[in-house]
């Protein structure tokens, strides 16, 4: 239900491409031939919400086995149960957004290493500063000094510090009470300004 939006032709690839399919084609340029497919996903994922790709979000349906898989096919990465993630967007700061948060158990202190080495040679590390959601996180680079991060760049988690949030409190009531009781308990509940859904 999602329009395809066309990309911008670009010194890089000048053929003209939707979206879609020019963020793939970066995405298989850049990563290893067997990258697990879900790997090619959240770089795409990243590119097109990093790029301010509006309203199209890709969708990759598949078993947690066959996430494992290179996208066309054969025997999985080695590596592929690991955590990554991707750059969504790098502020004027040098702060980068991450498309992983707390939702994930990634806590600040946490630390990712770049994928692929850097122009220098040395592979970019990330601490996570906060958290920015459930499910992204602010990040600065920790070394090498002056580098260089860019949307879409996949990172590693090297050094997981474990996010702290406030546990969810809840009360079950007894089993045993009466439609009045239960009619009582809602009006009381209603009368302290809480808002209620129908479940």
């Amino acid at each position: 239900d999602q329009v395809a939006n066309e990309a911008d032709p670009s010194p890089d690839m000048p053929e003209s491409h939707g979206a879609f399919t020019a963020a793939l084609i970066e995405t298989l340029q850049v990563l290893p031939a067997d990258a697990p497919a879900s790997l090619v996903y959240q770089r795409v994922k990243a590119i097109l919400e990093g790029g301010g790709t509006p309203e199209q979000e890709p969708d990759l349906d598949a078993n947690a086995t066959r996430r494992t898989q290179p996208l066309f096919g054969g025997a999985g990465a080695k590596d592929a149960d690991k955590v990554r993630t991707a750059a969504l967007k790098v502020d004027t700061d040098g702060s980068v957004w991450l498309d992983i948060g707390m939702v994930s158990g990634i806590g600040p202190g946490s630390e990712f290493t770049a994928i692929t080495k850097s122009a220098g040679g040395a592979a970019v590390k990330l601490r996570i500063d906060k958290a920015l959601g459930v499910a992204r996180s602010s990040a600065t680079v920790v070394s090498p000094a002056g580098a260089q991060v860019h949307v879409g760049d996949v990172f590693e988690l090297s050094k997981l510090i474990p996010g702290q949030s406030n546990p969810l409190r809840f009360w079950i009531g007894p089993s045993n009470l009466s439609s009045a009781d239960i009619k009582a308990a809602t009006a009381q509940i209603k009368a302290a300004g809480v808002v209620t859904i129908s479940d």
